[in-house]
This record gives C-alpha cells, sequence and structure tokens, in this order.
C-alpha cells in the first residue's frame, strides 16, 4: 500500500437554501474521509470490498490500516501526518458544533424505525440521553431543502438492527445527516446506512454485507468493516490537482464521481476544460473552478470546490542569444497566443536582454519575425528591444521596465487589451 502525494486546497460544500432551524455544521477536512480514527485500526475483511470514494485516516497511537494490501481506494491513506493532525482538530470542533446544537425534539423513543413499524422524520435535532437503535426502515424527509439537517444526539452506543435501511427523501443528503453517539456505533448484517456515524469514544463497525454513504468516524477506537461492505462518501471533491506545465495541460479529479449522469456536472468557468469518464478534468485555460454537481432527486445543484489552476510561466532564458525569436531562449519557447504569462525577468549584465530584429542577431544572420504575445511582463530593471519590427500585445503587458523602440519599431495592443505598470517606452 502506497501512500500517494496529495495536494491540499480549501474545499467548500455549499448547498442551495437555507436551513432556518440551526447553522450548517462544518466538517472541514473530515468531509474528504470515508474513514477516520484518532487512534485505532481500520480493519478491512473484506477482499476487495467496495470503497469507491474518500480517504482513510489514523491520526496517532499504534493503529495500522488491516486488510487493504490488495485494495485499491479512490481516496489517499494518512497516518500520523499533517492532514490527520488537521482532521482531528476538526473532529473536535465537529462534536463541539453537533454538542451545542439546542434538540428540537428531547428524549425521542430509544428506537428510531419504531422496531421495524417503519418511521418518517423531518429536518431537527433528535436527542436521546442514553443508548439508542435504529430498527426496520426510517426515511429522512427534507421535505424539498437539500440544506436541511438531521443531527442525532446519542448519549451511549449506538446499534443497528438486521436488516436496518435508511431512505434519504425530498432532497435529503445523507453529508447532512449526523449521527453523534457517547459510545460504540454497530451496525448489523445488511444494514443500509445513510449519513456521518461518529463515535465519541468507541468502535464504528459494520456486520457483513452492510453498505455505507457517509463516513464512519471516532475520537479513539477500531473502524471495523465486515465481508462484503461498501462504503462511499458522498462528497463529490476535487483532488489530484496537477498545474499546467509547458507541454501538457493541467488536470484534476472529481471523486465520488457518477458517470451515468454525466452531463449533469459543470465547471464554472465551463470553456476549455473536459471531463472524463473517471471523473478527471482537464484544462489549458489558467482560472478559478468551481465544480457545479446534482444534488439528487431534482434538487437544485449543489456547489463543491473551489480550485485554481495558474498560467504558465514562460521566463526569458538567453541561453543561445538575445533574439525573441529562438525557442531555446525561453522555458517554454517563444510566446504565441496561448494562455502562459511570458516573463522578462532581471538577468545578470553580461547576458543580453531579449531583441526583436529583422536581422537577428550579428553572427546568425537569420531573419525574424514580429513579437506576439497575450500576456507579457517585463520587470523593474529588465528591457526588451524592437528594432524596424513590431511587438504585438492582445490581452494584458506589466511594464515596470523597459521597452526600447529603434528605427521604426512599433508598440501594437489590440483593443480592450491592458497596459499596467511603472515602466517606460523609449523611442
Amino acid at each position: 500500500m502506497t501512500p500517494k502525494t496529495k495536494i491540499l486546497f480549501p474545499i467548500i460544500l455549499l448547498f442551495l437554501g437555507i436551513n432556518s432551524v440551526f447553522s450548517q455544521i462544518d466538517m472541514g477536512i473530515l468531509q474528504d474521509f470515508v474513514f477516520f480514527t484518532g487512534a485505532g485500526d481500520i480493519k478491512n475483511t473484506s477482499t476487495p470490498g467496495e470503497f469507491p470514494g474518500g480517504d482513510m485516516g489514523i491520526a496517532g497511537g499504534a493503529g495500522t490500516f488491516v486488510g487493504f494490501d490488495s485494495v485499491v481506494i479512490d481516496g489517499d491513506f494518512h497516518k500520523e501526518n499533517s492532514v490527520t493532525a488537521q482532521a482531528y482538530s476538526d473532529l473536535l470542533s465537529l462534536i463541539y458544533q453537533i454538542d451545542n446544537t439546542p434538540a428540537t425534539v428531547v428524549n425521542h423513543v430509544p428506537t428510531f424505525g419504531l422496531g421495524g413499524a417503519g418511521e418518517t422524520l423531518f429536518p431537527g435535532v433528535y436527542y436521546i440521553a442514553g443508548p439508542a437503535n435504529i430498527g426496520g426502515t426510517l426515511i429522512l424527509d427534507a421535505q424539498g431543502d437539500p440544506s436541511s439537517e438531521f443531527i442525532f444526539q446519542i448519549g451511549a452506543a449506538l446499534n443497528g438492527g438486521a436488516p436496518t435501511k435508511i431512505i434519504l427523501a425530498g432532497c435529503a443528503q445523507a453529508s447532512n445527516v449526523y449521527w453523534l453517539a457517547g459510545g460504540a456505533i454497530w451496525m448489523g448484517a445488511g444494514a443500509d446506512i445513510s449519513g456521518n456515524l461518529i463515535s465519541r469514544a468507541g468502535a464504528v463497525g459494520f456486520d457483513a454485507q452492510g453498505t455505507l454513504v457517509g463516513t464512519m468516524i471516532t475520537t479513539a477506537g477500531e473502524i471495523f468493516l465486515g465481508v462484503g461492505n461498501k462504503s462511499q462518501n458522498t462528497y463529490p471533491i476535487i483532488d489530484s490537482v496537477t498545474q499546467p506545465t509547458c507541454s501538457q495541460a493541467g488536470s484534476f479529479q472529481i471523486r465520488n464521481f457518477d458517470n451515468s449522469i454525466r452531463e449533469q456536472y459543470s465547471l464554472d468557468p465551463g470553456w476549455g476544460v473536459t471531463i472524463s469518464e473517471t471523473g478527471w478534468v482537464t484544462t489549458t485555460y489558467p482560472a478559478e473552478y468551481t465544480l457545479l454537481f446534482p444534488s439528487g432527486n431534482g434538487c437544485p445543484d449543489g456547489q463543491s470546490g473551489v480550485v485554481i489552476m495558474e498560467p504558465v510561466k514562460n521566463y526569458w532564458l538567453e541561453n543561445t542569444s538575445s533574439d525573441w525569436n529562438i525557442d531555446e531562449n525561453w522555458t517554454c519557447g517563444v510566446p504565441r497566443l496561448n494562455e502562459w504569462i511570458n516573463i522578462i525577468p532581471v538577468i545578470a549584465a553580461q547576458y543580453p536582454y531579449p531583441i526583436i530584429s529583422v536581422t537577428g542577431d550579428v553572427g546568425w544572420g537569420a531573419p525574424t519575425l514580429d513579437g506576439l504575445a497575450k500576456n507579457l511582463e517585463i520587470e523593474e530593471g529588465a528591457n526588451c528591444t524592437v528594432d524596424n519590427l513590431s511587438l504585438r500585445l492582445t490581452t494584458i503587458l506589466t511594464l515596470d521596465g523597459k521597452i526600447y523602440l529603434e528605427g521604426e519599431g512599433q508598440l501594437l495592443q489590440d483593443t480592450g487589451s491592458v497596459l499596467v505598470g511603472d515602466g517606460s517606452l523609449e523611442v
């Protein structure tokens, strides 16, 4: 099991609509995890099991990942690193938030689902002082508001009988369901659970053939997955960010991507991007992207992101001569009409700055072309010479250094292009 490199960036999950009863719970980076424990093993007895989305984390102690050697997960393994330290801090904050959300239903009967008779609950905060059970079918109906939360404050252990089924209705979202227990949490064989299972101090586990749409979290204790378990974090997460380079487009992944409704996913801005069948996004356009995804059941779209794709920076190097039009003189080649930020930095005095010249450098003799770029930055102390040709900018010229126009040299800027900076243009 080889840990993968992960670039962290802020993740914001918002659903349209306002919950008028209580404020939204913030899970922090715990929303990235499908399983997390402050101290204990995360144990899988199913081979391979199905874990299509979410990270796994152990914050401390002697805990290990057991039974995952041949398992490929759509996420990362974290153990006693900066990510798990932040996740544990967010877990304490999560428990505090839930504890300090006033109950709207006090002393609900200890068995949700009424022991098999079936029960429908509406958004609210349900408090039980002691242990509780989920038996039979429990319907959580958000009444059309996907931002509605269902919070269950359980004073002791929480158990789910066999079979237990939680059905989400009326735009309810598994990510907005919180089961906080004062003791261990155990779901019986064939349990079908939606929501975040959070133990204040104890193990969290599933018997055989259980299904979880949500997360399993504990401050200290084992997380156990039985034979045939299926687990998935519900959050669409932007992950595995690779910034664009000179030779390839930038990319990032949408975890928990459902290709069967691929056309319902979109990115803002949407130009220059391609979404693959596995949720990989490639783009050549630098921008701040927000993911819009279906909330389900005809509900308003949710938002997740933000990821910033930065433009490629193409630096003047002066590797072979002062000729602007020599590819080897730039880190990414001669500037063209692409999204690169072309930069002429301050270089050592013995090396020349770029010259756009019809004759080229002395000793080379080959004619060169007019200069052309979308974006150009000339740093303070640097310069560029245009000798009897032109330098055309179509978008932004940041001039803090100097541009020398010799002979019939010209600086051309397209309509709508911008000139900024404190530099000078000398004829």
